[in-house]
């Protein structure tokens, strides 16, 4: 492998989520960095990468940012296991409350989890305070997000997960992209579900109509 192609890798472990604006600068400096001529594109690179990850069982995969729609790319295990790459990175009694917080998203209607809840979660071997710096570490490392009382999943865990979610919770697809939706709006009438960014796309004026049923969308 090139030292090109071990800088990017390095990169996406380093960092554990970026987005595509972002990945075409970190790739413009490693061409320059490493010197490379006749460079490919981006995602020719990208491909070049996979081929020699797949001996690891690794793969940089990319996939829509829930809300905005903008690409998000992350260095990811390819080999089937309930919490992937994460069961070498944390302890047995935080992968416990990684699990049952995504259990809590997922039962979720709209994708995200209270902070309240999850802290409330009954856990062995793990204290309240604990369980707080274990949640601002997964933020911290870009497996969840947090803002206003609420928590939820980032591309990188959905990425990572994928297998095991659509396995264990059967999600939802986005009734405009038929991909899998964790984090979305929800029809009130017939509860269908779209992305943010599906939702962005489909109501483009003042008219915000469901696109099933045809009713106010709340």
């Amino acid at each position: 492998m090139k030292d090109e192609h071990k800088l990017m890798i390095q990169t996406l472990m380093s960092r554990g989520l970026v987005g595509e604006r972002e990945l075409k600068d970190i790739y413009k400096t490693i061409q320059q960095r490493c010197e490379v001529r006749d460079s490919p594109t981006l995602n020719e690179f990208k491909n070049i990468i996979n081929k020699k990850l797949r001996e690891v069982s690794m793969e940089i995969r990319q996939k829509p940012d829930e809300d905005t729609g903008e690409q998000k790319y992350a260095l990811v295990q390819t080999m089937e296991s309930d919490l992937g790459k994460l069961t070498t990175d944390y302890l047995p009694q935080q992968l416990e409350l990684f699990k049952k917080t995504v259990g809590l998203i997922m039962d979720s209607p709209e994708g995200m989890a209270s902070s309240t809840d999850i802290l409330n979660l009954k856990l062995e071997r793990l204290t309240k305070q604990d369980a707080q710096e274990t949640l601002n570490k997964f933020v911290k490392e870009q497996w969840l997000n947090q803002g206003e009382g609420y928590v939820w999943m980032t591309g990188r865990s959905i990425m990572e997960l994928e297998m095991y979610l659509r396995k264990t919770y059967q999600p939802d697809k986005c009734w405009h992209c038929k991909d899998m939706v964790i984090k979305g709006q929800v029809c009130t009438q017939c509860e269908i579900k779209l992305h943010g960014y599906c939702l962005d796309r489909l109501f483009t004026d003042r008219r915000r109509v469901c696109p099933n049923c045809g009713q106010h969308w709340s």
